[in-house]
């Protein structure tokens, strides 16, 4: 994590880390209020995980450790060009001593929790995460598996690690770019602001066109750790132009000394510095442009606190707080220790009330505490002051190695299903979010073609003729439908029509976007000009509400002018709303895992309300009123899937039989018993308002 650099060079106990004389030669002045803006940092992020909701903007708290992690160690690097005590080995030899001894107990206490708490599939996948957080990678795997800010990153406990592998990347690469450009003389002040520019630019960029990549990708994050680079280039270099707009602000204010002005901008940067780093712990927002723009606040902010030195207002009166320093002290280990003890606590507890569930983070978050203080007392500041360095380094690499050993032996066996009780193991030892389940969805044929840029898909594919047909529109849920739709025209034949975009509900509104940040009626106008020149019979309206809106009222009007609009560009259509299916806290498979350590037993009937996602019942009701109303044929899932027993969890034995491939997209058979229910009411054979 960012932290590991800046902690590394500011160090945590005042002096180098190592006492080596190059060490104290090349070493930056200790700053508290930097181990400061690093607990603000940190508490930024572990409020942002732990409840969200608190603080949407405090994932922003890794873009100010980029920034406190460009600095500290490009003020390194010069300082021994300057004196010629550059070493490579030397330079890394530094990060495994501050980056692994932590890394390595947290990574193997994730393995070894997760034999008790994942399923195989999952399991499998830590295995696989946890090499890459080994290699230093997982920022690369996460961005093509998940996403950052996706509802599933909880069963990842090693999620965290993706801001420690675009920072090692950097750190591949910045050294010797500095090195070169020191050796040849060339401008370093003006090749590091192309290089940030260049990699701004690109990040602006990124984020319209791959949010994901974006997010993980090291060269649309290079110009948050290079503008720590270039601060400390500016400050242990100051240029004519910088003396001279200080001259110019005392002529202007009538400053009489040079000092006097300079203490007034130290005092201004440090607070407008922290009033911006905070302003974006609560503006920024997962659903907003991020990083591009949206990381600018935070970067910015973190660059004025550090250039404004110790003795400003806020860096003096705030950040050099002893409890400040304290929690900086200890951020890197906090941070490390925040999210698998959440993510695995989250994983357990998918039965949990409100009340008991707030009660568990907060045991989490206390536990995050106490465990960091732990490993800095008794791993972190021990290993700094024993031994050699040669030994110390030895020892650490071969335990990591260690560590992607044991990971290699859980990925190779695939995820160790032998854990798994024997009468649950036909159910879970396979993960049902397959390829097999995404072939289904007809991605890249019918489904997310706007992602791919091949429009609404070929219409003998997506749009075909014959009669009776049905459109299936809107998003995940709507696709998942389709394999169960297919299934039944072997008995009864009719033309299934689909238009579906994960993320993308059926909606003609500008105020809500889609994974691609492109509006909601954009997306779903592009289909109004083919269904006004060639309509279906019945036009079928799905997609997960409660995730788009929690007022049921505000989404009922929304579905109100979406119905009046297709009947615009199809009026001999019949328009079907099916109202939101249900929502477990977890995976299925996870949840029946968890009934069972909770029960001692797999459970007795075919429905339970384990697990289930509370208040969409409620929800459905007021839909379903509100589409009665307004004349609206209606179905509602949650009575086809449940009664007073609970939701429906299985239509068979085995893992063929699972509803859910996760916790609300539907498998294969549940996909198929669903369609049966619906289907007369789809073709027409059951009149009214359903």
């Amino acid at each position: 994590m960012t932290i590991t650099a800046a902690a590394a060079a500011n160090s945590t106990d005042g002096r180098p880390a190592s006492h080596h004389v190059s060490d104290i030669a090349t070493h930056p002045a200790y700053r508290p209020d930097i181990d400061g803006l690093r607990a603000v940092a940190v508490l930024g992020v572990l409020v942002y995980h732990a409840f969200p909701q608190a603080l949407a903007g405090g994932f922003a708290g890794v873009d100010v450790f980029f920034v406190i992690s460009g600095f500290l160690i490009t003020t390194i690097l010069l300082k021994s060009f300057e004196r010629g005590a550059f070493s490579l080995l030397d330079f890394y030899a530094r990060r495994i001593l501050r980056l692994f001894p932590v890394l390595v107990v947290v990574l193997l206490f994730s393995l070894l929790a997760g034999a008790f708490v994942f399923l195989p599939s999952d399991y499998e996948k830590l295995a696989v995460n946890t090499l890459g957080g080994v290699a230093f990678i997982a920022n690369i795997l996460f961005a093509t598996d998940t996403g950052y800010f996706a509802g599933i990153a909880e069963s990842n406990p090693v999620l965290h690690l993706w801001s420690l592998g675009i920072e090692e990347q950097f750190y591949v690469v910045w050294p010797l770019l500095l090195f070169a450009i020191f050796r040849r003389s060339i401008h370093m002040g003006w090749t590091m602001a192309v290089l940030i520019a260049v990699s701004f630019l690109y990040s602006v960029y990124l984020v319209e066109v791959d949010r994901s990549w974006a997010f993980y990708s090291p060269l649309s994050r290079f110009w948050e750790l290079g503008a720590g680079g270039l601060l400390a280039y500016l400050m242990q270099y100051p240029k004519p132009a910088m003396v001279r707009a200080l001259l110019a602000f005392n002529a202007s204010f009538g400053f009489r000394k040079e000092r006097e002005a300079g203490e007034v901008l130290r005092h201004l940067a440090s607070l407008i510095g922290l009033a911006l780093v905070t302003a974006s712990f609560f503006i920024l927002s997962p659903s907003g442009v991020f990083p591009g723009l949206g990381a600018l606040m935070p970067v910015l902010g973190s660059v004025l606190l550090i250039a404004a030195g110790p003795r400003a207002a806020m860096n003096r009166l705030l950040l050099s707080r002893h409890v400040m320093v304290g929690i900086g002290l200890i951020s890197y280990p906090l941070y490390l220790w925040h999210w698998p003890l959440l993510a695995l606590a989250a994983n357990a507890n998918s039965d949990g009330s409100y009340v008991a569930t707030r009660n568990l983070t907060l045991a989490m978050v206390s536990l995050s505490f106490l465990l960091a203080w732990l490993s800095y007392r008794y791993i972190e500041k021990p290993l700094r002051q024993r031994g050699t360095r040669a030994g110390k380094v030895a020892s650490l690499s071969l335990a990591m190695t260690a560590t992607a050993v044991a990971a290699c032996s859980i990925w190779m066996l695939q995820g160790a299903p032998q854990r798994l009780p024997a009468e649950l193991r036909d159910e879970l030892a396979t993960g049902l979010r397959d390829e097999a389940w995404m072939a289904g969805l007809r991605r890249g044929i019918c489904h997310n073609m706007i992602y791919s840029g091949k429009g609404l898909g070929e219409r003998a594919d997506c749009f075909p003729d014959g009669h009776p047909s049905i459109m299936l529109w809107g998003d995940s849920h709507a696709a998942s439908l389709r394999v169960g739709l297919d299934a039944l025209r072997a008995s009864e034949p009719f033309a299934i029509w689909q238009y579906t975009t994960d993320a993308t509900a059926p909606l003609f509104t500008s105020e809500m976007f889609n994974n691609m940040k492109r509006p909601l009626s954009f997306v779903n106008g592009a289909v109004l000009d083919t269904l006004r020149v060639h309509a279906p019979d019945t036009i079928l309206l799905h997609a997960v509400w409660r995730y788009y809106l929690s007022d049921a009222n505000r989404m009922a009007d929304l579905l109100e002018e979406a119905v009046r609009v297709i009947h615009q560009a199809a009026p001999d259509s019949r328009i079907v709303v099916l109202g939101p299916i249900p929502v477990w806290r977890a995976g299925l498979q996870q949840i029946l895992f968890n009934y069972y350590w909770r029960h001692g037993a797999t459970p007795a009937g075919e429905r339970i309300s384990f697990g289930l996602l509370p208040s969409l019942q409620e929800f459905d009701a007021v839909l379903e009123a509100r589409m009665r109303h307004a004349n609206v044929p209606y179905i509602s899932a949650m009575k086809e899937l449940c009664n007073e027993a609970g939701c429906l969890i299985r239509t068979g034995p085995g893992r063929a039989g699972i509803m859910y491939v996760d916790d609300q997209h539907l498998s294969a058979s549940g996909s198929k018993y669903l369609a049966q229910k619906i289907l007369p009411r789809l073709l027409g054979k059951v009149s009214g308002a359903e």
